[in-house]
């Protein structure tokens, strides 16, 4: 793809992601549970007094991020060495990838996350793995400077 080789299971990864990004968005739109989860993620403190069990719900939000975290590794292990720091990278990278997309837009992160890993793979190909993390941080930063939400993100709206 543009002069960069392709593993099968670097194809498997994005489409599990997009797979799993559509049952999470159902998830929370479509059932009740998903919705109170949103609910006390707002306002856990509104949501308690409309008789959502917060302490479940909040939970269950550690439960389903371990299941995510799961499936992340099962997905990213056999492209990579397992070791026990294996994550530092990864979190690094998220962050960015969060930064670049808005912290408030989902699926803004997901689209940063492909764009990400397609500049970071270019900038690999044409000039080498020394130069990827200074051109790809720079870009991160460039974005940065000119919209500082973030591609997709909005600016929250100061209540006074």
């Amino acid at each position: 793809m543009f002069g960069t080789g392709v593993y099968p299971q670097q194809l498997l990864i994005p489409v599990v992601a997009i797979g799993l990004a559509i049952g999470l968005q159902l998830l929370f739109r479509r059932t009740k549970q998903g919705r109170a989860l949103l609910a006390v993620v707002q306002n856990p403190e509104a949501a308690r007094l409309m008789g959502i069990n917060t302490v479940a719900m909040i939970s269950g939000a550690f439960a389903l991020s371990s299941i995510l975290a799961g499936i992340a590794g099962l997905l990213i292990a056999p492209l990579l060495s397992v070791h026990s720091d294996m994550g530092t990278l990864f979190g690094i990278k998220a962050f960015a990838v969060a930064i670049l997309g808005g912290m408030t837009s989902a699926w803004g992160v997901m689209l940063a996350g492909f764009i990400y890993g397609l500049v970071e793979a270019l900038v690999t190909t044409y000039f080498g793995s020394s130069y990827t993390y200074i051109v790809v941080f720079a870009l991160l930063i460039a974005v940065l400077a000119i919209k500082p939400a973030g591609l997709f993100g909005r600016r929250a709206l100061r209540k006074v």
